[in-house]
């Protein structure tokens, strides 16, 4: 009787509960539910890189409310952008000083799952490159995956893990879910998919703050870029996590979003160059020396970032499709978006360096 007693409560136990440490679904589970407790949530972080960046330490501030938010990040050296993200739609401008000391503006309207500059989601380690999105949950990527998957357990530095290695068309990873922080992610190792030695980032989550009792947030992220072929250094970043607030109302000033007035905006989902008006809105198509609307074709160019007046340019294009799916551009982005490349970012921006429409 007790025994039939005990086998009848394990089967009414959830699977996460019932299955072993070394079990796929059982971490999905835990993991997914810590991560989707999250309904709102402040940040501010201080982002440090070694080498420094010609345009200082960064900080962040960002906001969200299920799945609206707004990200603003500024500069030592006085570069200011912000982000806001809603409805798979992100609008983006950055200004300021480049790290030639140019003083340069740039404004963009995007489908959501690219690159995000700052994202404290993907810097925390909340979210994990993705082979069709670059921030995408977990339960997205390990799909994605299918039966490359594996789970095995792991000790690091007195902590316990069930570390999930898994391929995609884009990225090889070892994912390492601390089992004594509710199944977040302490650490992410990415390789390439190609058979370099090496892989070319490692992010570890340092430091973790018990927010509130039993919840627990990073608190501190180091992450290194490596060489795939000789393992060398390249570059360093330390996240440093000031402030975190929790399922806290989020006031919807903090989250509304303009675009400065007088900028020029490329949207890469219309293929249209905007001019905003005085109070920062849309106000029409920005049109170019002949007084005709500039128009976006794909090809090499870059889009309008350099924000000069009405005229500098008649046509705007950007890279193909086919360009952005390549596996080595995917991984060149990885690379610089987790570790502390935002030289490249910017020049990225500014240099006239292909990007997709």
């Amino acid at each position: 009787m007790v025994r039939a007693l005990l086998v009848g409560a394990w089967m009414l136990c959830p699977a996460w509960a019932r299955a072993g440490d070394a079990d796929l679904n059982a971490v999905k589970l835990r993991h997914t539910e810590t991560a989707e407790a999250i309904s709102t949530l402040y940040l501010k972080l201080r982002v440090t890189f070694e080498p420094a960046l010609p345009t200082g330490a960064e900080t962040i501030e960002y906001w969200r409310d299920g799945g609206e938010f707004h990200l603003k990040l500024h500069t030592e050296r006085g570069r200011h952008s912000e982000t806001y993200g809603k409805d798979n739609t992100v609008r983006t401008f950055d200004n300021g000083p480049t790290a030639g000391g140019a003083s340069t503006s740039s404004g963009k309207i995007a489908a959501a799952g690219g690159p995000i500059y700052g994202d404290p989601m993907a810097l925390c380690l909340l979210t994990v490159p993705g082979a069709t999105q670059f921030r995408a949950p977990f339960a997205t990527v390990l799909k994605e995956a299918g039966q490359s998957a594996s789970v095995r357990n792991a000790k690091e530095a007195g902590n316990e893990y069930a570390v999930v290695t898994l391929t995609h068309e884009k990225a090889k990873l070892d994912i390492w879910f601390s089992k004594s922080h509710n199944y977040l992610v302490g650490k992410l190792v990415i390789w390439s998919t190609k058979e370099f030695p090496h892989p070319i980032g490692d992010n570890t989550v340092t430091a973790f703050r018990e927010v509130a009792p039993g919840i627990y947030f990073p608190s501190q992220v180091a992450s290194t870029n490596y060489s795939a072929v000789d393992g060398k250094v390249i570059a360093r970043r330390t996240v440093a996590v000031q402030d975190i607030r929790l399922n806290q109302p989020v006031s919807r000033d903090r989250l509304a979003f303009k675009f400065p007035p007088n900028f020029t905006v490329l949207d890469q989902i219309q293929n249209k160059v905007w001019q905003t008006n005085s109070a920062g809105e849309i106000g029409g198509e920005a049109k170019g020396a002949d007084g005709k609307p500039l128009t976006v074709a794909r090809g090499t160019l870059p889009n309008p970032s350099s924000n000069a007046p009405s005229g500098a340019g008649d046509t705007f294009t950007s890279a193909t499709t086919e360009e952005i799916q390549s596996p080595d551009r995917w991984i060149t982005r990885v690379s610089t978006f987790m570790i502390a490349c935002g030289i490249a970012i910017y020049v990225y921006k500014k240099m006239k360096i292909a990007r997709t429409v």
